[in-house]
This record gives C-alpha cells, structure tokens and sequence, in this order.
C-alpha cells in the first residue's frame, strides 16, 4: 500500500480520538503488533490509512478483521481456491529429492510436454494408492 496522499491517512493523535483510546495504547498495541488496523511507521511518525478505519467506523468490519478479507481468515489466502486439493509440505532427504529430480529431468527429455515437478509427484502418490487397495478402507474401531 502506497501513501499517495497525506490527506488518505490518519495520525496517531487522530486515531486516539476516533476510538477513544490512549496514545499509548496504540503504540502498545502497535509494538505487539496486535492493533487491529493497518500502520505505516515512517520514521517515528505513525499513518493510519483511512479506508479500514473509516469503515470499522461505518459498521462495516470488525476491528479485528482481516483488511483483506473477512475476520474468520487466518494466515495467508490460499494459492488456489479448489477445495479439492490440500497442499503438502514435508521435509524430503536430500538424496531421494536429487534423485526423484534427475529421474523426471530425464523422462521430460523424451516428452513433448515436459511435466512440472509436482504433477510427478502426484502421479507417484496415486501410483502408491493404487498399488495398496487391500489398506484402503476405513480403520476398524474395535
């Protein structure tokens, strides 16, 4: 977010006002990095930037919502919006990755369209699936 007019922000002292809260509450909370709006620190100035401000102030957003989004998203938003994929991130052994890597390097030498690194990945977890039907059921609870 880029400041393009001083006039889009709020000072310190104007946001301790529109909320009804100390100066030093807000730096408090700013210093946590717990203060529920956008800041920009330049220098020892704090800015405010308007619009989350105004439209918390309008009834608009929860103070403790995501700028961006809605108050119950958490973390970053999702690379993909396919509910029918679930990203995996699990430390692999040097070894095996260099490998894994030199195998599929060399079978996208023989392909017209060469495949990405994950697309081989998944070819290698349904190739595991599938060779393990009789595991393929729910777990029996006795």
């Amino acid at each position: 977010m880029s400041i393009t007019n001083i006039k889009e922000t709020y000072t310190i002292s104007e946001v301790s006002r529109l909320l009804g809260i100390t100066i030093k509450e807000i730096k408090v909370e700013l210093e946590k990095r717990t203060f529920p709006f956008p800041a920009i620190k330049l220098k020892k100035t704090y800015y405010f930037p308007k619009a989350p401000l105004d439209a918390f102030l309008r009834g608009d957003n929860h103070p403790s919502a995501n700028i961006y989004g809605s108050k119950d998203e958490v973390g970053a938003k999702p690379k993909w919006k396919n509910r029918e994929k679930i990203n995996w991130n699990y430390p692999i052994p040097r070894e095996l990755s260099d490998q894994f890597d030199r195998i599929t390097q060399n079978q996208n030498k023989e392909l017209m369209h060469p495949l990405h690194k994950g697309d081989y990945v998944i070819i290698a977890v349904k190739e595991f699936v599938e060779r393990r039907p009789e595991y393929d059921h729910p777990l029996d609870k006795d």
